[in-house]
This record gives structure tokens, C-alpha cells and sequence, in this order.
């Protein structure tokens, strides 16, 4: 976390100074973004100078993520659910090439470097239909070459730092959701700016909190941005903001920007929100939330058996939430990279398997798609079961 001389926390942003934390977590336990219990209450602090929202850092964040935080590593093809229409599962990875495509106009022979990469899934697809494109990859772990050898030579990675012959060498740089796990925004972006062409595309996607609620307490999420500290951000790094969509990827600000010809700063502005009561709402959100879980845990008659749909971030949040975690029998996710595996010991299957005697589900999902999520759920149309939702 970053901090004054004085030990004061300052923004990760703007750096003014923050005041006391807006919200505190009850337990001694956080979840991670790759659905994990760590030690430690979550912090959560917001800017009043740029709008910006951020978390108390992990520790040492640049171990943690050379190190501990791997993500989807299993295989090329491992994705998460970005979400079900009809019965079957849109991948993310799919949904985040469709949109770069839509959005980004990729010249022919284009230089293209995927930062903050882990295994650059979403470019390993656009390969598939760009084979003319040149791809680049860095990120702060070397677990990730294998996949990263099977796209490019060696000579077009990087691991920890930035090659000196990439100033700016790249036609486009991509960062798909990593931006809100540095400390360091300037700095991260300051590097992206060098290493792009004048006239070059930088295309983002990072957490929108104010439609993805459960950005708020992801405890390695350090940033939890919002529109006026991206625009902050951005005219700070003399990027030039082209476009802030919230709309093509759910839940995330899709940011589309370049770095100029010639100097010159972006004078666009961000919505007008009355930021500072919204961010409160949620942390009030979070703040009940426990109750919920605990108030609908007592309804449940003892010796009955429970199961929670979703075993990812909501999921694993309630599962650390519960008095009485051994009357969940099971988790169950539609995504089929997910089921098999286990979760708290418990473990992961697909709707059609839940067991006949389980009468209750927790719902583990964003709460803006839950009840659709579940109307839509045709296996359990006739079991009778009772939901219990994060939210009215």
C-alpha cells in the first residue's frame, strides 16, 4: 500500500492522503480474486481528491503475484463462465475477443503486446483468426512461458521488466483485467505509454465496482477503479481516453485509448455520479451482508442439507460466511472446468447432479444476474427448492 512519510495511506491514483478506511470486514479471513481465504481483514479506502477506491495491499504484492497467484494454469483451454444464455456457457475469453475485435481496429501486421498476460488466452485467440498479428507478451511471472512458447519466439516476452528495444515499438497493448492488482498505476501506465507507437491503440478492461459489487471486497484487488479515477489515471499518463464503455463486458470498464501524435491532455469528463453515496451504498451492502447469510443459515431445519450455486468469488465468500459449513453438501457451477474439482472439501458439480435430499442453494452470484440465472436454470425446474439471495 502506498504511504506518506507521516505513515499515511495515499491514493494509488492521485496520491493525495486517504482518510479512514469506509469499510472494514468482520472476520479475520479475505477472498482473493481466484476465490481463495487469506488472512486478514480487508480494508477498503476511498479518494474524495479522484474518485478512486482501493484495498490494503497484501503484503508483499510483487511476490505475491511472481509466486503465489496463478490463474487458469491447468490448460490452453481452462475459462471461466462469463455467462449462460440458453442453457449453455459463454467463456470470458471468448466474450473478450469478440469485444477487442469490435472495438479495436488491428492493423494488418500489427505489433501487438499483451500486459499483465498470464497466459494471453484472449490473443491466443485472436491468433486463431489474425494469423498476420505479431504478438508480445510480459508479465510480472515467468509460470506462463509455456504458453507464451507456443505463440512467439523468445525474444518477444518479457518477465518482471520491460525490454529496452519495446520503447515504443507496439501498433496496440492490451491489458485484460490487471491493472487492479499494482499498486503503482502511474508507474504501470507510464511503461505502457513508452512502449507504444505515437498514434498507438492501448485497449483495457478492469473491474467497474460500481456494477460488479463484489470488486469491493476482492482483497488483492488493490484498485477498484471508477470512472472519474480512470479518467484521472489516463490524463495523468498523457494517454488520450477515446472511450470508457460499461456496457460490452459486464460488471468491467472496457477503456480504449492512444497515445497522442503530439502532446496534448485529455479534457474529457467523466459522468456526473454522485460517486461518494454510491460507493457508501455498497460498502453498507457488504457491511449487512453476514446477516443475511447467518439470518438464512437459522431457517435452515437442523439436519437438512444445503448446497451453494457458484464456486467462484460469491460462492466461496458465503462458504466462509457460514456458522455451520458442514450442512453444504456440494458447490455447483455450471462451468465445466470447474466441476470435478472441490471447494472447502466439498465437492463442485453440475446442476443435474445435485443430490434429491438438498432442499435449500445459496446463490453465489452477482447479485445483478442472480435471479435471472436461476429463473433460467431448467434441471431444477421441478425440485422445489428454496433460494436464498445476496440481495432483494
Amino acid at each position: 500500500m502506498n504511504r506518506t512519510a507521516s505513515n499515511r495511506v495515499s491514493c494509488n491514483v492521485c496520491h493525495a492522503d486517504l482518510q479512514e478506511p469506509l469499510f472494514r470486514s468482520r472476520g479475520t479471513r479475505s477472498v482473493t480474486s481466484l476465490a481463495r481465504l487469506v488472512d486478514g481483514k480487508t480494508e477498503v479506502y476511498l479518494c474524495r481528491a479522484c474518485g478512486h477506491v482501493q484495498s490494503g495491499a497484501l503484503g508483499d504484492l510483487d511476490a505475491y503475484y511472481a509466486s503465489d497467484y496463478r490463474i487458469l494454469i491447468d490448460s490452453d483451454e481452462e475459462d471461466q463462465v462469463y455467462e449462460v444464455i440458453e442453457g449453455k456457457p459463454v467463456f470470458r475469453f471468448d466474450h473478450q475477443l469478440d469485444t477487442l475485435v469490435g472495438k479495436v481496429d488491428i492493423p494488418a501486421g500489427a505489433l501487438l503486446l499483451d500486459h499483465g498476460c498470464a497466459k494471453s488466452a484472449t490473443v491466443r485467440k485472436l491468433l486463431e483468426r489474425r494469423k498476420d498479428v505479431r504478438p508480445h507478451f510480459f508479465d510480472v511471472s515467468g509460470d506462463y512461458v509455456r504458453f507464451w512458447e507456443k505463440m512467439a519466439p523468445s525474444d518477444a516476452w518479457a518477465v518482471s521488466t520491460i525490454r529496452p528495444e519495446w520503447h515504443e515499438f507496439f501498433d496496440v497493448i492490451t491489458s485484460f483485467f490487471s491493472l487492479e492488482h499494482v499498486e503503482d498505476v502511474a508507474g504501470v501506465l507510464a511503461e505502457i505509454r513508452s512502449a507504444l507507437k505515437p498514434g498507438g491503440t492501448f485497449y483495457m478492461i478492469v473491474p467497474n465496482l460500481l456494477t460488479n459489487i463484489a470488486d469491493f471486497v476482492v482483497v488483492d484487488h488493490v484498485n477498484h477503479f471508477t470512472e472519474r479515477s480512470l479518467e484521472r489515471a489516463f490524463a495523468d499518463a498523457n494517454l488520450s481516453v477515446t472511450e470508457i464503455d460499461t456496457r460490452a463486458h459486464r460488471g468491467a470498464f472496457v477503456v480504449t485509448a492512444r497515445r497522442p501524435v503530439a502532446e496534448e491532455r485529455s479534457a474529457r469528463a467523466a459522468d456526473d455520479v454522485d460517486l461518494e453515496v454510491e460507493i457508501h451504498r455498497i460498502a453498507e451492502f457488504w457491511s449487512e451482508i453476514l446477516k443475511r447469510i447467518i439470518n438464512a443459515e437459522a431457517a435452515v431445519a437442523t439436519g437438512s442439507r444445503s448446497a451453494i450455486y457458484g464456486a467462484g468469488f460469491y460462492g466461496t465468500y458465503i462458504g466462509a460466511s457460514l456458522l455451520h459449513p458442514d450442512r453444504v453438501c456440494c458447490y455447483v457451477d455450471q462451468n465445466p472446468f470447474l466441476q470435478g474439482k472441490s471447494l472447502f472439501g466439498k465437492p463442485i458439480i453440475a446442476p443435474d447432479r445435485l443430490p434429491d435430499d438438498v432442499k435449500h442453494v445459496y446463490v453465489g452470484l452477482n447479485p445483478a444476474i442472480a435471479r435471472r440465472t436461476m429463473g433460467a436454470l431448467t434441471a431444477w425446474n421441478d425440485r422445489g427448492l428454496r433460494y436464498t439471495f445476496l440481495s432483494e
